[in-house]
Order: structure tokens, then sequence, then C-alpha cells
């Protein structure tokens, strides 16, 4: 079993972990919606049929951020 500080640091570690994986998912957000993105005014002229994908990955980004309903 263990101990009271083991399980603190523990703690600490995964919380902090956990703000770094939703900045690095702020930054997946930033890049496929900002200027010149994929999902904001394609400069290289994806296909709809290739856009989806960044969708789905926009989706799953927003998600694990904590943003799950923004648009």
């Amino acid at each position: 079993m263990k101990k009271g500080n083991d399980v603190y640091k523990e703690n600490y570690e995964m919380r902090k972990k956990i703000e770094e994986m939703k900045s690095d998912f702020s930054s997946i957000v930033g890049i496929i919606v900002c200027i010149g993105g994929p999902l904001n005014d394609d400069v290289r002229g994806y296909s709809p049929k290739q856009l989806k994908p960044f969708s789905d990955i926009l989706n799953i980004a927003r998600y694990w951020e904590g943003k799950p309903n923004e648009r």
C-alpha cells in the first residue's frame, strides 16, 4: 500500500501530465484552425475527402483539451 506522500506525489505528477497534454491538444487545434490551416482558409486546397480526417482529429483534440462542443 502506498504512503500518503507517495499518493500525493503521484497525484501531482498525473495532474501535471494532464495539463501538459491539454496544452499539446490546444497546439493541435491551433494548427488545424489557424490562418492557412486546413479547417480555416485551406491555402493548400484540400478536397472535402482529405479534410475529413482533420475534422476528426480536431474533434478528438477538442474533447481532450476540455472543449468538446466548441466550434
